[in-house]
């Protein structure tokens, strides 16, 4: 009786017209974690089915799992375990060389439950993922062990010595570590001892009597650098609908678009363990999310009704009613698409759940277009590239590639 309170009071955030207790909806609230309505009855989905599809959900998403355990999307964006090989290491000894040569049997098993692929393709307990621009197919089932696989990788990494692995890696830190010191002798004005020789040594050589400065301690600290704040998601704050008489306000209307954004948004803030702001809440987008078997309409009708009323289970003294609305299908047999993208890759952009999420959504979308249908990319950050311009998608493997 809890569960189905709880699903009718996300019918009750979206209420568009009611009076004297009377709601009109939308949508009907139908979800795989609550109640299912039938005609007859209502069956109950138990708790350990509702904690048996969360897992199975949170397996296939697309997004990272947390900021700790971090989902195979976002390992096979920030590591490079697709490409590294045994020559990136160099053992000294035979101990270094066991550590190097069990992390590389693992990053292969590893390696060994993805496919590369072209093209997307859907295949039924397949997902995909994306690694130094290339793309990867695997078994949705295999998730617990690859993500199992990468613990034992990062334990075995640690074993091997940091100064004999990953050259490039270290390089570049020097180079910034070099780079940081000079912007800290620069801001305190102080200098190096090597680095006044160097200035004074054609003077030493040139007069007997040149005397070079004693060096100059530098003792001001590093400059700290704050990290830019990359997430500027925000949302606009809104109220409910309040409750109004039908003999003072006989009419009102209710929005015919569908949005479904705030539940995927929603759903990816729970898996993700963050916070999830209120106004980030849209009862009837998270509502409009699924698909319902409305009454289509009837021959020359523009739309078709469905409409229930039943008690309100908070007040007996009143009733809720829910409509729903279907439109027409759209017949687009022999309708070509021009479908032109305006995407922001800037750095407020590379979490795994935003624009990677977007290159995968992208190649989903792809592959349901039809061969005569056109497809152009503009990216902008600090300035906008055509990247793709009209392309037929009878060439998806080039698309693929641009995206």
């Amino acid at each position: 009786m809890k569960k189905k309170v709880v699903a009718i009071i996300l019918g009750l955030s979206m209420m568009s017209l009611v009076g004297c207790g009377i709601a009109a909806t939308g949508t009907e609230t139908v979800a795989t974690s609550f109640p299912v309505r039938t005609e007859k009855s209502i069956i109950p989905v138990s708790e350990d089915e509702v904690e048996d599809r969360i897992t199975d959900a949170g397996k296939a998403y697309d997004g990272i799992v947390s900021y700790e355990n971090k989902s195979i999307d976002a390992i096979m964006l920030e590591t490079n375990l697709m490409s590294v090989s045994d020559r990136d290491f160099k053992g000294k000894n035979r101990e270094e060389k066991a550590a190097i040569e069990e992390y590389m049997d693992l990053v292969q098993e590893f390696r060994s439950h993805f496919n590369r692929i072209k093209i997307y393709e859907p295949r039924e307990g397949y997902t995909i993922a994306i690694s130094d621009k290339k793309l990867y197919e695997y078994k949705i089932a295999d998730t617990d062990e690859i993500l199992a696989l990468y613990e034992k990788i990062q334990k075995a990494n640690a074993e091997i010595p940091v100064t004999y692995s990953d050259d490039h890696k270290t390089s570049g830190a020097k180079f910034a570590k070099g780079l940081l010191r000079g912007f800290s002798n620069a801001v305190s004005g102080a200098s190096s001892a090597s680095a006044v020789c160097e200035a004074t040594a054609d003077c030493c050589e040139a007069e007997a009597g040149c005397e070079v400065a004693a060096p100059v301690e530098n003792t001001m600290p590093a400059p700290y650098v704050e990290a830019p704040d990359w997430n500027t998601e925000e949302y606009k704050a809104f109220t409910e609908n309040r409750f109004m008489s039908v003999q003072a306000s006989p009419f009102s209307t209710f929005g015919m678009d569908v949005d479904t954004a705030s539940f995927s948004n929603f759903r990816k803030k729970i898996f993700n363990g963050r916070d999830i702001p209120r106004d980030s809440i849209r009862a009837e987008e998270m509502m409009n999310y699924f698909d319902y078997d409305y009454v289509k309409p009837a021959d020359g009708e523009k739309f078709g009704v469905t409409a229930e009323i039943s008690d309100t289970p908070w007040n007996p003294d009143t009733k809720l009613l829910r409509v729903g609305v279907k439109s027409e299908e759209a017949d687009l047999t022999n309708v070509s698409s021009n479908v032109v993208f305006l995407i922001d890759t800037s750095g407020s952009m590379f979490d795994p759940d935003k624009l990677p999420l977007v290159q995968k959504s992208f190649l989903m979308l792809l592959h349901n277009l039809d061969k005569k249908d056109k497809v152009s990319i503009v990216t902008y950050a600090g300035s906008d590239d055509v990247v793709c311009r009209g392309i037929t998608c009878d060439k998806k493997e080039q698309i693929t590639e641009e995206i």
